[in-house]
């Protein structure tokens, strides 16, 4: 397995800025160091400043400061069902960071991140049958370490929107950095038929992704 760097400089963020393509849009006001573009049309909300419940229940059911948390997706009405959708017929993405204590950080693990949104690894351990992993790679970047994680997992009747089994895939990106404390999660999901079709977005988004945490 290869490792990803995430971090960027000065230099590279303008380049970034510079060489967007038209068909993109650069993300405002993310916490300094960061950067991510999505595709034109795409819509993304502030779930921080609109105290949704994904951020008083923080997906990676840890910690207690929420820096940033968004969620993205084509389709207008996935933003506005107030959770996370996993199977849904466009993309729905999340972009997460949280401080942590010094605590909390000596006591987390990449799988304990990996597990935040998805239990993929609980799932992976009871039903093996159902998870097929894509890719699973290191991510590096200064001093932060993390994994970025794409799966196919088939969804139970009982945990789908609409009632009935369905394959979904998953493509998320932790990142962990001791040295800031700091804590980034990029997920996007969506039936696996959805995923294949809007492929070259989500991995634009996902490519376009950029921190020094």
């Amino acid at each position: 397995m290869r490792a990803r760097g995430f971090g960027f400089t000065a230099i590279a963020a303008v380049l970034l800025l510079s060489c967007a393509k038209p068909s993109t849009t650069l993300v405002s006001g993310l916490p300094q160091g960061s950067a991510l573009t999505l595709p034109k049309g795409w819509q993304m909300v502030d779930l921080k400043a609109q105290s949704s419940d994904l951020t008083l229940n923080n997906p990676l059911n840890v910690g207690p400061e929420v820096v940033d948390a968004r969620a993205f997706s084509p389709d207008p009405t996935e933003l506005s069902a107030g959770k996370i959708i996993f199977d849904g017929t466009a993309p729905y993405g999340i972009l997460h960071i949280r401080q942590f204590s010094q605590e909390q950080i000596a006591e987390t693990s990449i799988r304990d991140l990996r597990d935040g949104v998805f239990p993929f690894d609980k799932t992976l351990a009871k039903n093996p049958a159902y998870i097929k992993v894509i890719t699973q790679e290191p991510v590096t970047g200064g001093n932060a370490f993390g994994e970025h994680l794409v799966f196919s997992v088939r969804l139970p009747s009982s945990a789908t929107t609409d009632g009935v089994e369905k394959s979904v895939t998953i493509d998320q990106t932790v990142l962990l950095d001791p040295a800031t404390q700091q804590v980034s999660v990029l997920f996007v999901a969506c039936n696996s038929d959805c995923f294949e079709e809007f492929q070259p977005q989500i991995d634009g988004i996902v490519n376009s992704w950029r921190t020094t945490i």
